[in-house]
């Protein structure tokens, strides 16, 4: 009988394992209500599992049932208190349903049981930032950061933070780091887009050709929202290009640019005679 209990929990185990992997598999397909009830699957042979219902939730989530997430929240809590990650995700929820106040008080609980939670710091950092808490904000991205030299979306946090706080040359330097360690980090690009289109007089001349391949491998409309405000903006990123001598890609912007703005046509004839140097 010892042998074959044995054998059994060794069986449970696995199974378990499976179903949890599918789980994680389901969830990064986009199926989210399928890994769901895989998850459910888990659960029933074992309602102990912490780890299945922190990801239950967060597969809820993705499908907006917050209320339920915030449930399986709960329930892994109940069994480990002491579960960080547990508190962080329900902060998580929260912050989906702008309960700002609520999740940063979760993400300092998930601190207060592991002080080396990078997520939970730079979550905390995306509430106060969304509260207005701009410099806040930032104390903890760097936190984040001290603790991970590589954490990409703390700089870019950072970044909006300092952005936001009008200091756009500072959000400038976070966002280029975010692109040195991850050159295909949507978010980074936007951050940079928005500045150059807001910004008449700021020119990025390292990242101006970065953003416009980036536009024009992946289809994103910054760029094109620029021209469509007809911003003189668009300008400072030809100049950018004609700085690091990209002549092909400057002249497609400032002819584009001359399109829309032919009372500068001299000026900006000047720099398309720039493009053909030879």
């Amino acid at each position: 009988h010892y042998l074959q209990n044995r054998t059994l929990r060794l069986l449970e185990q696995k199974v378990i394992k499976l179903y949890f992997i599918l789980g994680i598999l389901l969830y990064f397909k986009g199926e989210y209500e399928q890994s769901i009830k895989t998850y459910d699957q888990s659960l029933e042979i074992d309602p102990q599992n912490i780890q299945c219902y922190n990801n239950k939730a967060i597969s809820l989530e993705k499908i907006g049932k917050y209320d339920e997430a915030i449930e399986m929240y709960n329930k892994a809590l109940s069994i480990d208190p002491y579960f960080a990650i547990g508190y962080n995700g329900k902060g998580n929820t929260l912050q989906s349903q702008h309960k700002y106040l609520e999740s940063i008080a979760m993400y300092d609980l998930a601190i207060s049981m592991n002080p080396k939670l990078i997520e939970a710091y730079n979550n905390k950092g995306n509430s106060l930032d969304k509260l207005g808490k701009h410099q806040d904000a930032i104390e903890q991205y760097d936190i984040a950061i001290k603790l991970d030299e590589q954490y990409v979306d703390a700089y870019n946090g950072k970044g909006n933070a300092l952005d936001n706080l009008k200091q756009h040359q500072e959000a400038i330097v976070q966002y280029e780091q975010v692109i040195n360690l991850d050159p295909h980090y949507i978010h980074a690009y936007n951050g940079l887009g928005n500045i150059i289109e807001q910004n008449k007089r700021i020119c990025i001349p390292q990242f101006g050709y970065k953003i416009f391949r980036y536009c024009c491998t992946t289809g994103s409309s910054i760029l094109q929202g620029i021209f469509n405000k007809g911003s003189k903006n668009i300008k400072n990123l030809g100049i950018s290009l004609l700085q690091i001598k990209e002549f092909a890609q400057a002249k497609q912007i400032f002819t584009q640019y001359l399109s829309k703005n032919g009372n500068e046509r001299s000026k900006i004839q000047q720099y398309i005679d720039m493009c053909d140097p030879f």
